[in-house]
């Protein structure tokens, strides 16, 4: 007897059908036949499939269709990411709210802690122009509006500032050389060998190779 195998990858059914999931389109049942698509349009007919057989089957099938659909949206929620620092208006324009995605899933931290450090260089007026994020919504649009709003809310300054002791400010470890249009040089005070470039563009980045380096984190506090 030819052994069936069906997992969250391969629908093998002997003698029918043995196909990757991604090369099924749809399924269903008709006259107690399982009646699959293919996605070039064929359908496939398997008779007396038992129940439990069946159950597992449409169970697989579900659980790939709902992989696939939080897929889309994550791709859909970091697509809208990609803009650069003058597009400050397409942003506004192209993103709105959308309440039919108020549930969709957190943007990556690192991609909002990127936004941050870029508003950094982007001046309070042109920040100001992107709309407000909708209480308790967490579509794509309010996501990064909150972020852009948390850093040039006043609150949020004053925070910041009371994090800052005394100690803090007694010693600055790192010299800051602005370079270039965007560009700076990072040099440590206590060995001048030890220099790093940072670079404030779109994508943020620093020579030493880490993401959020302190590096980074001293020429955006200078």
């Amino acid at each position: 007897m030819m052994k069936k195998i069906i997992n969250e990858h391969i629908f093998h059914f002997p003698p029918y059908l043995s196909t990757n999931w991604t090369n099924v389109a749809s399924m269903h049942v008709a006259n107690e036949h399982l009646v699959i698509t293919l996605i070039n349009g064929e359908p496939v007919s398997i008779p007396n499939i038992e129940k439990d057989t069946l159950e597992t089957i449409f169970d697989t099938h579900q659980m790939r269709l709902t992989k696939k659909s939080q897929k889309k949206e994550e791709d859909s929620s970091q697509s809208h990411f990609r803009f650069g620092l003058g597009n400050l208006d397409q942003f506004s324009t192209a993103m709105q709210h959308n309440p039919n995605q108020a549930n969709a899933p957190d943007i990556p931290s690192e991609i909002l802690e990127k936004l941050q450090a870029i508003c950094r260089i982007i001046s309070p007026e042109d920040l100001e122009a992107v709309p407000k994020p909708q209480p308790q919504c967490n579509c794509p649009h309010c996501q990064i509006a909150r972020a852009i709003h948390e850093h040039i809310s006043p609150e949020k300054q004053e925070e910041v500032e009371e994090d800052v002791s005394e100690e803090d400010l007694s010693f600055r470890q790192w010299d800051i050389y602005q370079t270039g249009e965007k560009m700076y040089e990072v040099i440590s005070r206590l060995d001048p060998k030890e220099k790093y470039s940072v670079y404030l563009g779109n994508p943020v980045g620093c020579t030493c190779g880490q993401s959020g380096c302190e590096h980074i984190i001293a020429v955006l506090n200078s």
